[in-house]
């Protein structure tokens, strides 16, 4: 019996539930050891008490903790949502900025004493890598909004969305059944061993780790393809001019050929 396919959010749900539980468990001891009378008895010789510095400790924890769990989820999106796989890098800067805010709350007890009237280029210096940081997510989220339209929209997978209009077009469709604009035509290339989605310039499989320049350019399968009544909707009712094309109700432009449909 072959294995069942997990759903994107199966694959993932793993790797989200250990970083929150970790993060959870490590506030849970910093909240501990923080009430702990001892703390108060312990005259520490710096200008920092060592409740604080026990707290830095464990905020540096989380904060590699959600470094390493932004990178992780990265790789994962990009091969678990092959159609949209810049959402990874979306995720990560979002990471990125919570633990850039985590950084500044943890260290700023143990260097602002030392700082004195200077206190305010600690503060500067997190600003300028918290900006950092936001406008690298501002420009991922600019340049992706075609993919993030797709989802709030309700896209199909199998659709390809036209970048003049925005109309969801088959994921066959050469040109836009709306506008008449070219769309962008995408490969899906697929791992001949195990059927797992391979990006563009890969050379192992991610899946099963098959090497890909073994496999003859004839044998390396392109993505899903519909065949037949698939590619037309319930409510095509037109044909096409000029190719004969089967069209959807109310199109102006032929989604094979790109003809003006009067």
């Amino acid at each position: 019996m072959s294995e069942k396919i997990k759903r994107p959010f199966e694959q993932l749900f793993p790797m989200i539930l250990q970083t929150v539980l970790g993060v959870i468990v490590l506030l849970i001891v910093w909240l501990i050891i923080s009430r702990l009378p001892m703390l108060d008895e312990i005259d520490f010789p710096l200008d920092f008490t060592l409740s604080e510095l026990i707290g830095a400790g464990i905020l540096t924890i989380i904060i590699a903790l959600l470094v390493s769990f932004g990178i992780r989820m990265e790789l994962r999106m990009s091969y678990v949502f092959s159609r949209f796989p810049e959402g990874g890098k979306i995720v990560k800067n979002i990471v990125f900025l919570i633990a850039v805010l985590i950084a500044y709350w943890a260290y700023r007890p143990l260097l602002n004493p030392y700082m004195g009237d200077l206190r305010w280029i600690y503060s500067l210096a997190f600003l300028f890598l918290f900006v950092a940081v936001l406008i690298v997510l501002a420009l991922n989220i600019y340049h992706n909004t075609e993919g993030i339209s797709a989802i709030f929209t309700g896209a199909k997978s199998g659709s390809t969305l036209c970048q003049k209009c925005g109309n969801s077009n088959p994921s066959s469709s050469k040109f836009c059944s709306t506008c008449g604009a070219g769309l962008p035509q995408v490969i899906e290339l697929k791992c001949k061993s195990c059927g797992a989605p391979i990006k563009p310039g890969a050379k192992f499989c991610p899946s099963c780790g098959t090497a890909i320049d073994k496999f003859p350019e004839e044998e390396v399968s392109a993505g899903v393809k519909t065949e037949g009544s698939q590619k037309i909707e319930s409510k095509a009712s037109k044909i096409c001019v000029s190719c004969g094309t089967i069209l959807k109700e109310g199109a102006k432009f032929c989604s094979s050929c790109g003809a003006e449909q009067k």
